[in-house]
């Protein structure tokens, strides 16, 4: 199986994003991927699904796909944008305030933190701000802030889903406001 995307004429609807840890073993290499900053620590990376197959995106694919990184992340973007539309998600209400996830193998949820409509998407299911978990690659998990009871034990369910699933991403939590995405202390 070939270890780097080779994209057809149709890349621009394959590419999605994909939250990272940021690591500076990934800009060493001549064929490193192709990222995107985010926030502190944290950078963006691109994939191509084809069928059943997930493919890095590298650097030196962008002259065989003639495409700049720019057009790649607008692509990637509007493409997570309109998976979201269609994506399923389990929603737990509460009077204090919702609780919602996204978990499924290999769907990437973890990158629906990139989503510049987060907050009203969000809020249109339960009042914000929120509280975001990201893992691992396929799993997001929000909680609204008002929600004392999950908050108490988000930090325990994100431990068990890093440590039990594959691509563990991380197990600090962010802030999601009408002004953005923040990371927490």
């Amino acid at each position: 199986m070939p270890t780097h995307a080779t994209p057809g004429s149709d890349w621009g609807r394959q590419v999605f994003p994909v939250l990272m840890e940021k690591s500076p073993h990934l800009d060493l290499r001549k064929d490193s991927l192709v990222t995107t900053g985010f926030l502190t620590g944290f950078q963006v990376g691109y994939i191509i699904k084809e069928e059943e197959r997930v493919l890095p995106l590298t650097k030196v694919q962008l002259p065989a796909i003639r495409a700049t990184a720019e057009a790649v992340h607008k692509a990637a973007m509007a493409n997570l944008t309109r998976d979201t539309a269609g994506a399923t998600f389990k929603f737990f209400d509460s009077p204090d305030g919702g609780v919602l996830l996204f978990e499924s193998e290999g769907g990437l949820h973890a990158s629906r933190m990139l989503l510049p409509n987060l907050y009203p998407w969000l809020n249109k299911y339960m009042g914000g701000p929120f509280v975001v978990g990201v893992p691992n690659r396929d799993v997001l998990i929000a909680v609204a802030e008002s929600n004392q009871t999950a908050l108490s034990g988000l930090l325990d369910d994100l431990a068990a889903s890093y440590d039990s699933r594959r691509f563990p991403l991380t197990l600090k939590t962010f802030r999601v406001t009408a002004g953005g995405v923040a990371l927490m202390s």
